[in-house]
């Protein structure tokens, strides 16, 4: 592959006509980069990033990058503080609630910046933190959300190491779990425009000290691209992510959101049709020689017109001559647009050189104003030499074929003496994403000599495969050829042998995985063979202490429910019944009785009298008390030490009944996401039994919502 879909690119949505920007002399130094799926990933366990004392040390500071956090949480994220009372260093840290701080000094002397409502968990955003002659600002997406004048304090630490991932007081914060890409560190404050061209992935060089790419996909050093040899060292693990889509485009629906890594929604739609994208890539002079095939594979839509080197190669619905801001001249189907068309280029070939190279192409919209848009390009060159032969595993087919699980199928075409370009497919057999769930997480063992795992189970009535089925997030496995009867469960660890000392043998294990589950909580994603969600969800070590270290593994409840939504709530999963968890086999239970700060008990006590009175307690508690007489009192405690009481207004009659209204209290203007406590009082009804039938109960429910979560 000379130029995969992921490939490093250059994106420019033209306004006016720009020469030559399909050769490869052209300075395309100005336009935005490409993906920014490649990137550096950190597990909240102690990976960091050290790159030495040097790195932002300057009197003058802008600290730039874009971040992926996994959680909304406290963690940190870059890292020059030290301890003591010096007032020299700098920090960026996120916070819960999706807050995000920058403080300036050291210790317990420094200024800080807390930002609300800064980042959203598991997207993209980019962050940039300034700071010169004491004032400093902060920015989200180009953005300025904070400006501070007055800082006493200093960022000229020369001595306290850059840390990415980890502070170096490891005692008083959480390292940082997600993704970091694109750090960059400055000796001076860029201006509001150079911001929002870093945001919008324009270069900026001017003053740039230091500037970890994280493109690397392997090894153990974030190298620094300038000049200053400010490269990084990873220690404990942090992983290389490398990309896996690469194309360019928006939708508004989501049916090209899986190929999609740049999004050109804000600066394309409504203003051009076209755009201009550029590959540099290189071919070695050796394998130049050997080729005889070379194949564009494109996803569009809806047009594009491709050119090597500065010579067109292969086009689709373009005018005759297409200019800067032309319209494609026709419309193409979704369901057409995500699938790839091959364009053979062989007698292209003649186009390349040893050396560099480029692939240049403009993509073209049916109209500026769409409501999608897509282009995706893959270059693939290959050689036969004439002594190759079939390989012994491959079939000869002149009919349709029957797959009995999951496979991807790799099939060429002999016409005559020349083989047809390779073509891949892969097909999904039986309803995995119907039937299979995970029933059980046993993510934090007692200690090393017990075994993590993962067990799954078949909820439907008849057999699936599994094969090519993949766990894509929280852990890495692809299912190979396995099948699950009706009812069957089957487990995934992290280390066969320690597991099968804890377990013995016997159990239906599918295979070891790679990677670790979190300690702190995780995000599990479980795809079927062609990469469709079958489940997407996140467990916290807070929902059950005992599943944290305690030897207990998080078991689900209700396998069928088939609002797989609530796989992410903590009410849909217990403590295991026994220590280990149960894996290869279904808890019966019984299972731990909430507390009760998890379940709140209500204790209607009848008096002597007709006064009934219904007390409450949960965490905070609330008492109601009710009389017959024209005068109610209702008292609503909180803390020891805060009381409401409400008079009503009119006298009632015998037959009249007290429903108490009180309203939300909203904390979203204090900086909160989708928060809102509630403390609702449903009403009252007659009681049957041993109480008079007119004699009145009251419901009570105190709920905590947060990120749409019911925590009880």
């Amino acid at each position: 592959t000379l130029v995969p879909e992921s490939a490093a690119k250059k994106v420019k949505i033209p306004s006016g006509p720009i020469a030559n920007w399909n050769e490869i002399g052209f300075d395309d130094s100005g336009w935005n980069d490409g993906s920014i799926d490649r990137a550096l990933e950190f597990d909240g366990n102690g990976d960091y990033v050290d790159c030495g004392t040097d790195a932002g040390s300057d009197s003058a500071l802008t600290v730039a990058f874009w971040v992926y956090a996994d959680w909304g949480d406290e963690m940190v994220v870059l890292d020059k503080y030290p301890s003591g009372s010096s007032g020299i260093g700098w920090r960026v840290r996120l916070r819960d609630e999706s807050r995000m701080r920058f403080r300036i000094g050291s210790g317990s002397n420094g200024t800080t910046m807390t930002v609300t409502r800064a980042y959203l968990p598991r997207m993209w955003t980019h962050m940039t933190c300034t700071f010169d002659s004491g004032t400093a600002k902060v920015y989200f997406d180009g953005v300025e959300n904070w400006n501070q004048s007055g800082i006493p304090q200093s960022v000229a630490n020369t001595t306290t190491p850059l840390r990415m991932g980890l502070a170096n007081q490891v005692d008083t914060d959480i390292p940082f779990d997600g993704k970091l890409d694109d750090v960059r560190i400055y000796n001076r404050a860029l201006t509001p425009a150079e911001v929002m061209n870093l945001a919008n992935r324009v270069d900026v060089p001017s003053g740039l000290t230091a500037h970890w790419k994280l493109d690397e996909t392997n090894g153990t050093t974030a190298a620094d691209s300038t000049a200053n040899g400010h490269d990084g060292t990873l220690l404990g693990d942090p992983q290389w992510v490398v990309p896996t889509r690469g194309g360019v485009g928006y939708h508004d629906t989501g049916t090209f959101y899986p190929t999609i890594a740049t999004n050109v929604d804000a600066e394309m739609r409504g203003v051009n049709a076209s755009t201009y994208i550029r590959v540099p890539f290189t071919v070695g002079a050796n394998d130049l020689s050997n080729f005889q095939f070379l194949n564009l594979k494109t996803r569009y839509d809806a047009g594009f017109v491709a050119y090597l080197n500065g010579q067109k190669v292969a086009e689709a619905a373009v005018p005759a001559t297409p200019e800067w801001n032309s319209n494609a001249s026709e419309e193409r189907q979704d369901d057409k647009a995500i699938l790839y068309r091959h364009h053979d280029l062989t007698t292209s070939i003649g186009s390349l050189v040893a050396g560099n190279n480029l692939l240049a192409i403009q993509g073209l919209n049916s109209a500026s104003d769409d409501e999608d848009f897509l282009l995706s390009a893959e270059l693939v060159a290959w050689d036969i030499h004439p002594d190759d032969e079939i390989s012994p595993n491959a079939m000869e087919y002149s009919g349709p074929s029957n797959l009995t699980e999951s496979s991807q199928v790799l099939t060429r075409v002999l016409d005559v003496e020349e083989w047809s370009p390779l073509e891949k497919a892969t097909f999904a057999v039986g309803p995995v994403t119907e039937s299979l769930r995970i029933t059980e997480v046993h993510y934090h063992p007692l200690s090393a000599t017990d075994a993590e795992f993962i067990e799954v189970k078949n909820i439907g009535s008849e057999k699936i495969e599994l094969n090519l089925v993949r766990f894509s997030n929280g852990i890495d496995f692809t299912f190979p050829s396995f099948s699950l009867a009706p009812g069957e469960l089957a487990v995934v660890v992290a280390d066969l042998a320690i597991f099968e000392s804890v377990y013995g043998m016997g159990i239906n294990v599918a295979g070891e995985y790679e990677g670790r589950l979190a300690n702190n909580g995780e995000r599990i994603r479980l795809e079927d063979a062609l990469g469709a969600t079958v489940l997407d969800f996140e467990f916290s070590d807070n929902w059950h202490p005992s599943t944290d270290g305690g030897n207990r593994s998080l078991t689900l409840l209700d396998p069928t429910n088939p609002d797989t939504a609530r796989w992410n709530l903590k009410s849909s999963w217990v403590p295991s019944s026994v220590e280990g968890g149960t894996p290869g086999e279904d808890d019966l239970g019984p299972f731990e009785t909430p507390t009760p700060t998890e379940t709140p008990t209500v204790t209607p006590t009848p008096t002597p009298s007709d006064t009934p009175t219904a007390t409450v307690t949960s965490t905070p508690t609330a008492t109601v008390t009710s009389t017959s007489t024209p005068t109610s009192t209702w008292t609503l405690t909180n803390t020891p030490t805060e009381t409401e009481t409400e008079t009503p207004t009119e006298t009632p009659t015998e037959t009249q009944t007290e429903t108490p209204s009180i309203p939300p209290y909203d904390r979203t203007g204090e900086g909160f996401v989708n928060a809102l406590d509630l403390l609702v009082i449903l009403g009252e009804k007659g009681l049957s039994g041993d109480l008079p039938s007119d004699t009145p109960e009251y419901y009570f429910g105190f709920a905590h919502y947060w990120n749409d979560q019911m925590n009880p």
